[in-house]
């Protein structure tokens, strides 16, 4: 057995498919912001607390997407 599509077929079923995937295409992710209470800038934990904002701050597979960290 065999199935024959004409090519006007073709081309609508691959139109609307190509339409239904632009609909759906994912959101952008909106930027969020998180504070780390390290205390004064003259403390301790100030430069710890400075460092952890940058390795979650940080771009590629370092940090986390969309989330911008201070101390």
């Amino acid at each position: 057995m065999t199935i024959s599509i004409n090519r006007r077929t073709f081309s609508i079923g691959a139109g609307a498919l190509a339409l239904a995937a632009a609909g759906f295409s994912p959101a952008r992710a909106q930027q969020a912001f998180f504070r780390i209470g390290t205390g004064g800038t003259s403390g301790t934990y100030y430069p710890v607390g400075g460092l952890i904002a940058n390795a979650i701050s940080a771009t590629g597979a370092a940090g986390v997407e969309g989330l911008v960290a201070t101390a």
